[in-house]
């Protein structure tokens, strides 16, 4: 029964964990989108404002 419950035990960590790497992850990449649109704005803008001078 020690070794049911143990397993048990083990099972459930290893699931909370993997869900908050999940949770990072997921936060990570929508960081990552976020700077990839600031960035490309950021050119867009350049761009623009070299052509005007």
């Amino acid at each position: 029964m020690v070794k049911v419950a143990t397993f048990f035990a083990m099972f459930v960590e290893a699931f909370a964990f993997l869900q908050t790497m999940d949770k990072i992850y997921q936060e990570r990449m929508e960081k990552e989108a976020e700077i990839k649109t600031m960035r490309a704005e950021l050119i867009r803008e350049n761009k623009e404002r070299e052509s005007l001078a």
